[in-house]
């Protein structure tokens, strides 16, 4: 496949390009690495941020639309579906065309769909802006963690491990901002507003400043064969990965109402089959193509190896890069469901408003702090395989303590919340620095966003299994 033709000359276009580049001089400009930082983290920030707040804010979705209670949650999940089938194809094209290039273009569009989401007048349109929106946030997350190597190379582990901080953090703080706009007149319209404002000035701000270190970076070849290599990937294969990912979110959002129902086990078990056959077809692509080259069918062969898999041996065999697919989806499934578990038990068995619910999330958020700062200050107390087993240990513990929720009627939160929040906290600070710097920072730099979005991807699928399980216990509430 060639560029369309409606781009009209390539030397125009190619020029344009260039011009958006500025060469980086790191004697002239000394703080540029750490202001590039600073413009990732608030992208980051703000988008963990709006994903979170959604979760309080669901009543205020069913009170201003009129809608149920599972009903609203597809305020959160349709944002959920396009981010967990678009992440991992959109780090690919993030490491192809550049990406500064698709953290530039993300933030813009998270920006301007957040706008969309507050003017819409129902529901459907509504989630349908919330779709497109996780579109953007699949293209900021995988970038993100991709650009940090390339800007830190000799401390990427630090930087990883604060940026890591910052999403956990922002997470809990997320809970805090939702139960805030849920006590205002204007709802979940007056996050959308400051998220809006918020991500235009980052997306300026990166224009201005993540850019420049595309010239160095980035800048290999011209637009023209950077689309070519785009064209080059096995879009049918790619197609299912997306289609597949979109489909398992779907049928455990519906299980979380009813797995009695078709629409519920049907589509998560055709998506689950078209995803392990997405990784056969992966993982078996290289030995499929000699074996048509033996088998005198060297035309179809040819064929397919013109054609670059989504996820290629160089990074599926990484060490311990299968293995962190699955504790990436654990993690998220316990750490999410503490989230949750915590703040729905607050709201609706203790009658808290969603801001003091939210608060008693702090001490989740004072764990990651703590775990984090464990990696960034001491980077040499545990090594990665430690980290991680500690990590476990202590996610247990703090999964031990909350199933006994039951048992206490007195001051819930001092006896179980609290030290369940913190333990669960201090687990996952601990696992996200080592987990990124074994996954995203041993992958090579031209798929370091392809690394970074398969992580996102089992984190998501982690994520849904959480909610849907936690959705079917606890029912229509409200």
């Amino acid at each position: 496949m060639t560029i369309p033709k409606a781009w009209g000359n390539m030397r125009i276009v190619d020029k344009i390009w260039k011009c958006a580049y500025r060469p980086w001089d790191p004697e002239n400009h000394k703080y540029l690495p750490l202001q590039n930082f600073v413009v990732i983290a608030l992208a980051c920030a703000f988008d963990t941020m709006c994903m979170a707040a959604m979760v309080t804010l669901n009543e205020d979705l069913q009170d201003k639309f009129g809608v149920s209670y599972t009903t609203a949650s597809w305020g959160l999940t349709a944002y959920a579906i396009t981010f967990a089938g678009f992440i991992a194809f959109l780090g690919r094209v993030g490491d192809v065309i550049g990406n500064t290039w698709l953290f530039t273009c993300s933030t813009l569009l998270f920006s301007i769909f957040s706008l969309l989401c507050t003017v819409m007048p129902s529901f459907p349109a509504f989630a349908v802006f919330r779709a497109l929106q996780g579109v953007a946030g699949a293209g900021i997350v995988p970038s993100s963690f991709a650009l940090i190597p390339m800007i830190f190379e000799d401390s990427a582990g630090t930087y990883l491990s604060i940026l890591s901080m910052i999403f956990a953090g922002c997470f809990g703080l997320g809970f805090v901002l939702g139960g805030a706009f849920a006590m205002t007149d204007g709802g979940f319209r007056g996050l959308f507003y400051f998220v809006f404002g918020s991500m235009m000035v980052v997306s300026v701000f990166s224009f201005a400043k993540v850019l420049s270190i595309g010239y160095e970076m980035d800048h290999r070849t011209t637009l023209k064969e950077r689309w070519n290599k785009v064209c080059e990937l096995d879009m049918v294969a790619t197609t299912v990965f997306i289609l597949s990912s979109i489909m398992i979110v779907i049928g455990l959002t519906e299980g979380g109402k009813s797995w009695e129902e078709a629409k519920a086990y049907a589509v998560f078990i055709v998506g689950s089959l078209l995803f392990a056959g997405f990784l056969f077809w992966n993982i078996k692509y290289e030995l499929l193509t000699s074996q048509l080259s033996r088998l005198k069918m060297k035309r179809l062969g040819q064929q397919l190896q013109k054609r670059s898999v989504l996820i290629p041996s160089s990074v599926m065999g990484l060490r311990n890069f299968s293995p962190a697919m699955l504790t990436v989806f654990l993690n998220y499934c316990c750490f999410l469901s503490s989230f949750y578990i915590i703040n729905q038990y607050s709201m609706y068995a203790e009658k808290d408003s969603p801001i003091i619910a939210s608060v008693k999330l702090c001490p989740i958020v004072i764990g990651l702090a703590l775990g984090n700062s464990v990696v960034i200050f001491r980077p040499q107390t545990f090594s990665a395989k430690i980290g991680l087993i500690m990590g476990f240990l202590i996610m247990l513990c703090s999964t031990i303590i909350l199933i006994q929720l039951h048992l206490v009627h007195t001051l819930v939160f001092w006896k179980r919340l609290l030290p369940s929040g913190f333990l669960c906290g201090l687990r996952s600070g601990l696992y996200f620095p080592y987990m990124l710097s074994m996954t995203v920072g041993a992958a090579p730099h031209n798929l370091k966003g392809l690394a970074s979005g398969i992580m996102q991807t089992f984190g998501q699928f982690g994520k849904e299994v959480a909610f849907s399980v936690l959705a079917s216990i606890i029912g229509n509430l409200g």
